[in-house]
């Protein structure tokens, strides 16, 4: 089954294109990196993903870890952006992953609760 990455993000076109480029690409060095190292102390899940993945590069040097292109949705309102990121914190709950939106690793849903917000990419990628 497919696993996918959710990310709400905040700036303008080009901040966002960048950010996305920079984080995929560290991403990508990172997950590689782990998985060649795990799949030679005999980890065979490792193996096996580090293998799928060079499957997939088609003869070149370095295998894909993401896809070519991420798929963004621009929302310019604000009550699309709330739903949005509703939907996001409570999806690990209607799975039953977790009894609060918070209690899942890889939720923003705590930093809402601070009153912390959506990243803001101008700010990371100002010039």
């Amino acid at each position: 089954m497919p696993e996918h990455v959710h990310l709400v993000l905040r700036g303008s076109g080009d901040n966002v294109r960048k950010f996305m480029q920079y984080s995929l690409a560290q991403s990508s060095r990172e997950i590689r990196e782990l998985l060649e190292d795990r799949s030679a102390k005999g980890n065979t899940k490792a193996k096996n993903h580090l293998a799928f993945l060079k499957s997939r590069a088609n003869g070149k040097s370095q295998c894909k870890v993401w896809k070519e292109r991420f798929r963004a949705v621009a929302l310019d309102q604000e009550d699309a952006v709330l739903v949005k990121i509703e939907y996001l914190h409570n999806n690990p709950v209607r799975r039953d992953l977790v009894e609060k939106p918070e209690e899942w690793k890889w939720s923003s849903a705590r930093y809402y609760m601070r009153g912390e917000s959506v990243l803001d990419v101008d700010t990371v990628f100002s010039c």
